[in-house]
Formats: structure tokens, sequence, C-alpha cells
């Protein structure tokens, strides 16, 4: 399950929900909610093993809502020669550290691995810790987990495993691989017991996670990907359209789905064959009538009109689109390799076309001047990206993921931290080592090194949460009660009538959050223009401009408290 133990001030990485809950909230919100969260690194792993005849069993935490104690209780129960876990993203760390602190302390006497994208960028934080871990697998992990599995059930040694990462005499020692499973069509479908689980308790499996490609050959300094297609001896791999329109065509008949996230980090891809494999599987997916909408992750330098046409009569329905930054020094500083230009004909190219746009966006960064801030509001302002999807999604601050280049190249200059190897090497008492160990872990928070910039960036954090909040958390929540009421007072007209006036004015609000997203950027260009950055007057006029947004949205109901 996430924990956020970080000092981010970001409310998305603050207010995590189970996906059951996600699951009951109203469904005028599920455009943003229904994405519950198959980890479908583990999926694969799970796959992989069972077809080489290995038992394996998957627990979803966060589906199926258990508590640490409960997993523990579990894996205790089983005794299995191995636990592994994945580490996505930071949030994942705390509860994975925690977990194995106390199965150690209850007496598991088994192998316990770690995976996933953040792993693979502290493993060496890891394995120095004294929570009980016993190796770290980098990158992809099927040949080196079926590999430690049989050893480990053989009771011979494991520690030449290509791609393994484990303590010996104090250091942290990592196996490279030399060898990658080159054609991604072989591998068995992922394992679908968390679709499974969720269909046995009687909910909508209508959402599912898939992949068609892996790995990235991009350069961009903020992200770990390119560094994590180093671990694989080939950058980037796709499987064939044929094999990707038939677990398409599983997942629709067996459990209905409906909406299919790819996680690919580029979804188009590069070469020929990138692109014949996705016209196979659009084709085949619009000649056999397959009803399906997806979202996918492109790079604006690798959208073709022709190929839009034929992903969104297959059924693409929304996209996110790499963008950035509107500051073109700021795009050449972070190796993107793409220009302002290219980026708004990628917009208009989307847009002409009737997607749903999620536009990524890092706002600021340790090194966004005033300049490259107005440049980016007036890019934003322009291309209009302000009415697509949740708006607010585009406030990013650049984290420095440990591992990226953003971060060592921060770190080499002096002005951004190492970790503490004391703190994570002291061994663990209590809840508190455990947090602290693994914050040292974690990204670092910075000061953006322009002071401007820095004010007015603290000014907008709260507002942006605050807005965040109120369309991911509070009105799904709020529009779920009023629909339950509203069928519970069914004969009582008066009622009715006020719910629906409430319901009403909180879908213009939802609407319309754009126009409002727009004016706040545009009050914070002006005062960015000025020569002298007035952060009282700039917070008065952020709070005079929602005010006047919500009395035009709700009218006479803020009048009457209600």
């Amino acid at each position: 399950m996430e924990k956020n133990i970080s000092i981010r001030n970001v409310f998305r990485e603050t207010a995590i929900r189970e996906d059951t809950k996600n699951l009951s909230l109203n469904p005028l919100f599920n455009g943003f909610i229904n994405r519950y969260r198959e980890n479908l690194g583990i999926a694969c792993l799970a796959a992989y093993l069972r077809q080489n005849n290995i038992p394996t069993k998957i627990i979803n935490s966060n589906i199926e809502n258990k508590s640490n104690r409960q997993i523990e209780d579990e894996i205790l129960a089983d005794n299995p020669v191995m636990v592994g876990f994945s580490i996505l993203y930071e949030l994942h760390l705390y509860n994975t550290m925690e977990v194995i602190f106390n199965l150690r302390k209850r007496g598991y006497k088994g192998h316990i691995t770690i995976g996933g994208p953040c792993a693979s960028f502290i493993y060496e934080f890891l394995l120095n810790s004294t929570v009980g871990i016993d190796s770290v697998i980098l990158g992809e992990g099927e040949l080196p987990m079926l590999t430690l599995v049989n050893r480990l059930k053989s009771k011979q040694s494991w520690k030449d495993i290509d791609g393994l990462a484990y303590m010996h005499n104090g250091e942290a020692v990592y196996n490279q691989k030399k060898e990658t499973i080159s054609d991604l069509s072989v591998l068995p479908f992922a394992a679908r017991d968390s679709l499974y689980y969720l269909k046995n308790q009687g909910y909508s499996t209508r959402t599912a996670s898939i992949y068609s490609s892996r790995g990235c050959r991009g350069n961009c300094i903020y992200c770990t990907a390119p560094s994590s297609s180093c671990l694989e001896l080939e950058k980037w791999r796709c499987r064939s359209g044929e094999s990707l329109y038939e677990e398409v065509e599983f997942l629709v008949k067996e459990f209905g789905v409906e909406y299919l996230y790819f996680c690919d980090v580029n979804f188009i891809g590069y070469g020929s064959k990138a692109l014949e494999r996705l016209e196979v599987f659009c084709n085949k997916i619009i000649e056999n009538n397959i009803k399906i909408n997806f979202h996918a992750e492109i790079r604006v330098d690798s959208i073709k009109p022709d190929l839009l046409n034929l992903l969104k009569k297959a059924g693409l329905r929304d996209l996110l689109l790499g963008l950035e930054s509107g500051s073109q020094r700021l795009l050449n500083l972070w190796r993107k390799g793409v220009t302002v230009e290219r980026n708004l004909r990628a917009v208009e190219m989307v847009k002409s076309h009737g997607f749903m746009l999620e536009p990524a966006m890092i706002m600021v960064s340790p090194s966004t001047t005033k300049q490259d801030l107005i440049d980016t509001i007036d890019f934003i302002v322009e291309s209009k990206i302000y009415e697509d999807n949740v708006p607010m999604n585009m406030f990013n601050k650049m984290v420095l993921f440990r591992g990226s280049e953003a971060e060592r190249l921060l770190r080499d200059e002096g002005k951004l931290d190492s970790p503490d190897m004391s703190v994570i090497t002291k061994p663990v008492k209590n809840e508190n080592d455990l947090v602290a160990i693994c914050k040292e872990m974690l990204a670092r928070e910075y000061k953006i090194f322009d002071d401007d910039v820095e004010k007015v960036w603290e000014v907008l954090v709260p507002y942006i949460n605050k807005l965040t909040w109120l369309i991911q958390d509070y009105f799904p929540d709020y529009m779920s009660s009023e629909f339950r009421q509203m069928r519970s007072n069914s004969n009582k007209k008066e009622s009715r009538q006020e719910i629906l006036t409430k319901i009403i004015g909180i879908k213009k609000w939802r609407d319309q959050i754009g126009e409002l997203i727009k004016n706040i950027l545009l009050a914070t260009k002006e005062c960015l223009s000025k020569n002298e950055v007035n952060v009282g007057e700039f917070s008065r006029v952020i709070v005079c401009i929602i005010d006047e947004y919500e009395i035009e949205c709700f009218g006479d109901i803020l009048k009457t408290g209600t």
C-alpha cells in the first residue's frame, strides 16, 4: 500500500485511497478515479513463474485492502521459499520496509527480494539497511526471478545471477545482465489476480493495465526511464500486434473491460516495427468490432496524423503528452529533444482529432527563472491545454528522483545533499527509525535558485492543492452521499430539488475549472512581470479569483451556507 512520508507538499502524494473506495464513488467523477492499480510488473512476474511451474501468490494490498499485519500473517502462514516486493515509486517504500522488518522480527527465514523502478535506483541503500533484505532485482525481472527461485528451491548458490544485487563483504554488488528477452510476445499474458478478486467481490472490472512495449530511447535528465533502459541490453522492445490484440480480447471477454491503461513509456515507439505492431493491433480491434477505449503516453516527436486517425478508430480516447515546459532554454537543458513549436503543433494535432489531452508539465525546477515560468504560462494559455482533463495536474515541481541525471548533476555541483549512510545503516528499533531511514532514501526537496520563482510557487501550491482536493476527493465523496440521500428521499420533492441544485453547481464548477486555472496563471504572470514580487498582493488576487469563480458556479448556495 501507499504511504507518503516525504516533506513534498503535493496533494496527489498525500491523498491516498484504497481502490475499493475509488470504485464506490459517483460516476460523474469516474473519468479520474477508475484506474484502480493493478501492479503490472508483479502480474507479469507471477505469470512467468506460473508458466514455469512455480506456484505463486499475488497480494495486492491496495485492492484487497489488507493491513500490513494481515499481509505478514498471510506470508508467515504460507511460509514461501521467497517473498518479493515491488517498489514502483516512493509511496510504496515505507510500507514495504515495515512489512519486511516485521516479517524478520516475527521469524520469517525465507529469501526477501525487491524490484521495481524505484528499487532499482536505491538498491545500495536498501541492501545497506538493517531490515532484512537479501537481494534486489534491477530492471526487468522475469529471467533473474525465475533463476533465483529455482536456485533457492534446490538450495544452490544464487549470488552469481545476472541482474541481481546483494551484499558481499559489507558492499553492495550488482551483477550486470548478459541476457534480455528480445521478443516480448513470447511472454505469457500478465496474471489478472486483482481483476479476478474484484470480479468475485462484485465490483465492475471495467479497467485494466497493459503494456505493448518496454523501455525508452529518450535522454531526459529528470526521468529515470533512460537509466532503467540502460539496465537492459536493448533499450526498447515491443510486442507484436497479434499478441497485444489477443490479450485485449481476453480482457474484454473475461472481465468486461472497457478501458485500458497502457503503461508504455512511449506508446508509439521507434521505427517501422513499432508502427507495424500498432497498425496490426488497431486493424484487428476494428475488424473484430472490439469496443474498448484506452489511454496512452506519447512523445510529441512520434505523432503522425494518419496514425492518430487509426488509433482513434481503435479506441484511443485520452493521451498524455510529455510537453514539460514552454521554455526552450529548459527543454534544451533537460535534453528533451523537442522544440516549443513542436509541442504546440502536437497539442493542436491532438486537439483537432478530438482526444482528451493530459498535458504533462514540469512548471518549476531548480533552475527555473522568472522568464522560464512566464514562457511556460504563455505556452499553456496559447495552446489552451488548461481546458483539458484535470488542469491542476500541470502544476508540478520537478522531482529529483534517485537515479536520474538531474539528481546526479545537482549532487555533483554540491547543490543537493547526498544520503547519510549512517542513518540508512542504523539498526531499526522502532517506527521512528524506519521513517528516518526511508526519508534518507527518498528524493530530496530543494529550493528553487530564483528567489522570486520560489516565493510565487510557495504561494500557489496551497491553492492548487485545495482545488485538487475538491475535484479528486471532496466533491466525489459529497456527490456519492447526495445521490444516496436523493434516493432515500424520493418522495420529498423539495429535498430532491435542493440536492439537484447543488449537483448542478458542482458540475458547472467541474466543467469550467480550466477557465479558473487560466485566470490564476495570468495572475501569476502579472506578478512575475513586476520588478518586485509582492507575494501578499499575489495571494489576495488568487483568493479573489477563486471567490468570484465559486460565486458564479454556486450563487445563492454559498450565501445560505449549504
